[in-house]
């Protein structure tokens, strides 16, 4: 072999080491373009997801705040018995909240009502149930099952719980039965003690003339019962 062609074949064989680093690297920087972009679709996918929860979180939280300001708002100051002995019919505890309002005269008729809003401990947090009874005067107050209308308004790893605020501090139980509370509220908190949803605070319907219906003297507070 003559200078010349050992010198071409050495020529080659660099040219072609040379391409094969080339295609080497091209590969690495393929692929960790793929990777990449495989872990921006991964990123896209869990944002996408999160929003879409979150959308869906937002949306039952508005919800469950529109009945509660609708059912709690119109709630009807009723009392049982006669003049300062009357007590209002309200509950008022950390899990449950009861209030009696006029039914709706397009569904069911005109007529009271007693409105339940109660927080159940789940696997995975509570969840806060909606029931809607229809509500008896005479003799005695008794609300009928089956309830008129029940509905889950939250669900999810939060903690939920009522609390009643009596014009100077909230308090987690509302033991003055004649008296109305100023103002109720239900917060949700998450397991690390935070606001998930921003607290829902209503004022109860407490206008009126305390409670009295002419059409059912028991309900009177402040008038005596007619002979």
């Amino acid at each position: 072999m003559t200078a010349t062609a050992a010198n071409r074949e050495a020529a080659n064989r660099a040219q072609a080491g040379f391409t094969l680093i080339e295609l080497l690297v091209t590969m690495t920087l393929l692929a960790l373009v793929l990777a990449a972009a495989a872990g921006g679709v991964r990123m896209t996918g869990w944002a996408h997801d999160r929003g879409t929860a979150l959308l869906a979180e937002t949306a039952s939280f508005a919800v469950a705040e529109d009945v509660l300001r609708r059912q709690i708002g119109r709630g009807f100051p009723l009392a049982v018995g006669l003049a300062r002995e009357a007590s209002y019919v309200f509950t008022g505890e950390s899990a449950t909240l009861a209030t009696p309002l006029f039914g709706d005269p397009a569904r069911e008729g005109a007529g009271l009502h007693l409105a339940v809003f109660r927080v159940e401990e789940t696997a995975t947090g509570t969840r806060l149930l909606y029931q809607e009874h229809r509500l008896l005067t005479r003799p005695g107050v008794q609300a009928l099952d089956p309830p008129l209308r029940s509905a889950t308004l939250l669900d999810g790893p939060y903690r939920l719980a009522w609390t009643y605020h009596d014009g100077a501090r909230w308090l987690d139980r509302w033991t003055a039965r004649q008296d109305l509370p100023h103002l109720v509220r239900l917060s949700a908190r998450g397991r690390d003690g935070r606001a998930v949803w921003p607290d829902i605070v209503v004022r109860p319907h407490s206008d009126g003339d305390r409670g009295c219906l002419s059409a059912a003297p028991l309900l009177c507070r402040d008038a005596p019962i007619p002979p």
